[in-house]
């Protein structure tokens, strides 16, 4: 599978793969105003990602995001797990932001994740920091359906806050360590919700 050492820059919609179980790295920034398509294998970017929008990234395979932030235009579909080793900020013009399995962090408690999707909805399938917390998640959609952003179980040592209609994909557990838990507006879906705030004089609050 092909590695990147320096900063890439898409010239016309790409397609990369590499296989199943084989890894697409780059090492450096990646840009580039085209569609980039990692299908079947997997994907780390070491790089920040979208200095020029692109218009849309889909991974078929887990995902490493170390280099902080990845902008798109349009959608971004990650179809695997999902490991942070940065705090990272994914954002769209408008373009739905999905992931189909777990997110995690490389330390418990050291890195956050912010989604801002625009019109465009969120979806988190699989449980958010299930094996180490996050240090905190944010994720906006100013999308009017009820199912703006689909929650699952998040786990985070820090807030979690979520700007727009949330859905329940499932029976929902939201985690904290004595941190808030914000919601704008309103909670849908024919699931239980579980919030766990920490305990005592520290514990944080629901609002």
């Amino acid at each position: 599978a092909p590695t990147y050492a320096g900063g890439v820059s898409l010239g016309a919609d790409a397609t990369l793969t590499g296989g199943s179980g084989a890894l697409v790295w780059f090492k450096g920034t990646l840009t580039g105003a085209h569609a980039l398509d990692v299908a079947v294998a997997n994907a780390r970017f070491d790089g920040v990602v979208g200095a020029t929008p692109l218009s849309s990234l889909t991974v078929g395979g887990t995902s490493a995001i170390n280099g902080g932030a990845i902008t798109t235009s349009g959608a971004q579909t990650y179809g695997g797990a999902v490991s942070l080793r940065a705090t990272a900020s994914l954002t769209t013009a408008g373009g739905a932001v999905g992931f189909a399995a777990a997110v995690d962090v490389s330390i418990a408690g050291g890195e956050g994740l912010t989604v801002n999707s625009g019109s465009g909805t969120v979806t988190f399938t699989g449980a958010v920091g299930a094996s180490k917390a996050l240090a905190s998640l944010s994720a906006t959609s100013a999308a009017l359906a009820a199912t703006a952003i689909t929650i699952a179980s998040v786990t985070t040592s820090g807030t979690q806050t979520y700007t727009g209609n949330v859905s329940l994909g499932a029976d929902a557990s939201l985690t904290t360590t004595d941190s808030d838990v914000s919601f704008s507006n309103t909670i849908n879906g024919g699931h239980t919700l579980s919030v766990a705030l920490g305990s005592g004089s520290t514990a944080g609050s629901l609002t």
